[in-house]
């Protein structure tokens, strides 16, 4: 899962649309994975357990954790940019 949102959210989705939707793609790949592995494996968490709701609150801790890196990303890569851009002074 890790790869797969750091290439298609962090590589792609990042760079060409910004953090929101990199964001939302991200969330979007951890509720979907998240529910079809829990569903698959079929995991007796309790005996009320709804998938669903398991995969909700996984996605939206993921959500909250990429906003935060994406914006750290973002500003980091400016800086190394611009440094890189800077003419040299010796």
């Amino acid at each position: 899962m890790g790869t797969i949102a750091y290439f298609l959210g962090d590589m792609f989705i990042l760079r060409k649309f910004g953090n929101i939707p990199a964001t939302v793609a991200d969330f979007g790949l951890v509720f979907l994975l998240t529910w079809f592995f829990v569903w698959l494996l079929d995991f007796d968490l309790a005996a009320d357990s709804n998938f669903a709701l398991i995969a909700l609150v996984t996605a939206i801790a993921t959500a909250v954790v990429e906003y935060v890196f994406h914006m750290w990303l973002l500003k980091h890569k400016r800086g190394e940019a611009r440094a890189n851009a800077r003419p040299s002074t010796r």
